[in-house]
């Protein structure tokens, strides 16, 4: 059977046809498809995931009746789902071996200049992750890979560092596995990856193809690194696929894995001729290895796995920079606040997943601020009241350490437990992370406002018989910052953060013990505190009521009543949201917090 070769070219907006016969550009080899002696090509050789249907809408240039006819225009409208730039032109030309039959089906001719316009778009135009965050599109992102993936901790630090700037926008879901290779890559591929129909995908495979146990030759794997990337191009046209090497192997690891850089170079291959974007970590790591073993051993202990510094050093910074993440002097670090187990205020204690997420700015000046998000008590709102936070704060050359305590359901003493702790933590690593111990804040939105009110009103200066070092360390935030804050449990209070935190029938003693308003001392923090007037969630009257407590105890104290901007503050946004963050880094600087 007589193959034809078909290739495409492109339509200037001046109307010069680049890659025609005399153009100084050539037209694009795309594929071979074997054709019927009449020219007709086999329904066999192209398939499909998508819906032609919405890509008819291209108007054909051309007298139809010349079946003949060597070449055909489609124009695109951005509109019509198209990843390619909003009027672009795309030629394709029929096939040079063959003629066309009178009866060629309209369907198959649709079908095929859509395969040929979706692998020039894929191979062209695909998804900018770090622009559609920037328009405020949501983003899901999979990462797909071994064990270097499904355990790595640059994934976790990656999403982290989405999420810090672009909150709520970004999903990242590690599909990766463990001791798998390509093979098991594609036959996976529906359910790990296509399924969560994602608009960026990072691939690594490489490390195992290599492994001899599995016998994957080269070639062999290139064939199932290709056949994952046209799948997921064949069901969502517009993906952007990244491939990626990883660190090299050492000692043992490496004996198994003796042509390890053959496959890495396949890699680099395939990206190039696809036009992929290629984030190379072999060759990040290769200087590490050959002139300070003693650091490669560090971050990859085990001679293959890089553990959680190996990857905040290495390989995250390297990610964040190829796809163009504005730099930070690291990754966010997730900190676990109770290793072991954490109490419950009531002689027991439990299995908790309790952290804060350290972000560090690139030049600290000392502060930190512990950061409550709010969410009734119910919940955790860490985007825009915890991770953007954090990044406002470390564009100031303030640390931000976002706090995601454990929900009460009616056990009033957890949450100010691990915001006590967390207090502790910070202070405990203060020289690891560049802070000044005098200098640790705490600052809390809505219930998270309640919560720093209450760090700030009630703490100790630690236990020196304590086993544990951290807890020798006092809990009193140095200052605290309360926006929009939930502050007294009385008949006022937000109805869902007192039921949430103190249970459906709190006694009168447990009502006045968790209004911040009542517990202020002598050695109460010194507080900033913002409120718009028109709140409807919370009344005004919580941060009237502290403030005035405050005064009483002369205590020193800032409050800024705005005059609109309700409950959030238009959506944590706007001259309203200006003007807090402006007048607490003043209030900061004239206390010499900051610079």
């Amino acid at each position: 059977m007589p193959s034809s070769s078909w290739s495409f070219t492109t339509v200037t907006s001046s109307g010069s046809l680049a890659g025609s016969k005399g153009a100084q550009s050539s037209s694009t080899l795309i594929g071979t498809f074997p054709s019927s002696k009449s020219g007709k090509v086999s329904a066999a050789s192209v398939e499909l995931r998508q819906r032609v249907a919405k890509y008819r809408h291209g108007r054909i240039i051309g007298n139809r009746r010349k079946r003949r006819r060597r070449r055909c225009v489609i124009t695109f409208r951005k509109d019509w789902g198209l990843p390619v730039t909003a009027g672009m032109r795309v030629v394709c030309a029929t096939p040079q071996s063959a003629t066309m039959n009178p009866q060629f089906p309209r369907l198959m001719l649709d079908r095929l200049l859509f395969l040929m316009c979706t692998l020039f778009a894929t191979a062209q135009a695909g998804a900018d992750l770090v622009k559609n965050l920037e328009a405020g599109k949501a983003q899901t992102v999979v990462t797909y890979g071994t064990s270097l993936t499904a355990g790595g901790a640059w994934v976790g630090q990656f999403g982290a560092a989405l999420e810090a700037r672009w909150p709520g926008r970004a999903k990242v879901v590690n599909s990766g596995q463990g001791g798998m290779w390509s093979k098991w890559g594609v036959e996976n591929l529906d359910g790990r990856v296509i399924s969560k129909k994602p608009d960026t995908v990072l691939i690594e495979f490489g490390i195992n193809d290599a492994f001899l146990q599995y016998k994957t030759p080269v070639a062999e794997a290139r064939a199932n690194l290709e056949t994952m990337i046209d799948r997921v191009f064949s069901a969502k046209a517009d993906t952007e696929i990244i491939l990626m090497t990883m660190n090299p192997p050492v000692g043992v690891h490496l004996e198994r894995r003796p042509a390890i850089a053959d496959y890495y170079e396949m890699y680099r291959s395939v990206a190039k001729e696809r036009k992929l974007q290629m984030i190379d970590h072999a060759a990040n790591w290769a200087p590490i290895l050959a002139n300070d073993r003693a650091r490669f051993d560090r971050y990859v202990p085990d001679g293959i796995h890089p553990g959680a510094e190996g990857c905040r050093e290495v390989i995250t910074p390297a990610l964040l920079k190829a796809l163009g993440i504005p730099a930070v002097a690291s990754a966010p670090e997730k900190v676990s606040l109770w290793p072991q187990q954490a109490p419950a205020g009531d002689g027991t204690f439990e299995k908790a997943e309790v952290t804060i997420t350290v972000h560090r700015p690139e030049k600290p000046n000392g502060a930190a601020m512990v950061i409550c998000p709010g969410g009734g008590y119910g919940g955790l709102v860490v985007g825009p009241e915890g991770h953007g936070i954090a990044m406002w704060l470390n564009s100031h050359g303030i640390t931000g350490l976002v706090l995601e305590y454990r929900l009460p359901k009616g056990r009033s003493a957890v949450p100010l437990l691990d915001a006590q702790r967390a207090t502790r933590t910070v202070r405990s690593r203060a020289k690891d992370w560049g802070i000044d111990p005098a200098k640790i804040g705490i600052i809390g939105f809505s219930a998270g406002g309640h919560l720093a009110a209450t760090a700030a009103t009630r703490h100790d200066d630690g236990d020196p018989a304590a086993k544990d070092p951290v807890e020798r360390l006092g809990c009193r935030p140095d200052f605290a910052v309360l926006v929009y804050p939930v502050i007294t449990m009385g008949e006022t209070t937000h109805g869902g953060s007192r039921k949430n935190l103190l249970g459906p029938s709190p006694s009168p003693e447990t009502i006045a013990l968790f209004s911040a308003e009542k517990q202020v001392t002598g050695k109460t923090s010194p507080t900033y505190l913002t409120h718009a007037v028109n709140d409807r969630i919370v009344p005004v009257s919580h941060s009237r009521s502290f403030h005035a407590a405050l005064e009483e105890k002369k205590i020193p104290a800032e409050y800024l009543e705005l005059p609109s901007g309700d409950h959030g503050l238009d959506g944590y946004k706007g001259p309203m949201w200006d003007a807090w963050q402006a007048g607490v880094l003043k209030w900061m600087a004239a206390r010499k917090i900051m610079p």
